[in-house]
């Protein structure tokens, strides 16, 4: 019958329970950056999901206050009052020297251009809704400066992440 031999191994349990302590830490992060991708904490969700403005401001806009970097994005406005035959939404250009536009829908008839902002100018003569197709260009904190031209410009914030 074979003799057995026994393994000549240090053990240290004080320091493998430290290791093992250490490894639920690093799980329990693990879960809660799953929590918050999954609720829109890092990019579309739950969380991310924002619409602000007023009746009384004559619109609505719903974007996404978490983005990426060169991620296609969408900002909607929902427009709820006419006044007249065109109208003019301002944009702030802090907002637009952080993006690359790729396209508005509908087209506006014109683009003007202002030292603080860009107006686009719509015909529209019924409440309707104007879509921004854009990229972020950047990374970091942006703010959204957007208004009619008869009001003031609603700043909201956005966050784009690399």
């Amino acid at each position: 019958m074979p003799s057995r031999k026994e393994l000549d191994l240090d053990e240290d349990i004080a320091q493998q329970r430290r290791v093992w302590h250490y490894e639920r830490i690093g799980w329990a992060l693990i879960a809660l950056i799953l929590l918050a991708t999954l609720a829109g904490f890092t990019g579309h969700g739950y969380f991310s999901a924002r619409t602000e403005g007023s009746v009384e401001q004559g619109f609505t806009v719903s974007y996404n206050r978490f983005e990426r970097s060169a991620a296609p994005a969408l900002l909607t406005v929902h427009l709820t009052g006419s006044t007249g035959g065109v109208t003019r939404l301002r944009v702030s250009q802090d907002f637009l020297r952080n993006i690359e536009v790729l396209r508005v829908d509908p087209q506006p008839e014109r683009v003007e251009l202002h030292t603080d902002y860009l107006t686009y100018v719509f015909a529209a003569n019924a409440p309707g809704m104007i879509v921004f197709h854009y990229e972020p260009t950047g990374f970091g904190r942006v703010e959204l400066g957007i208004g009619r031209d008869d009001g003031p410009l609603q700043t909201l914030p956005l966050f784009v992440y690399p």
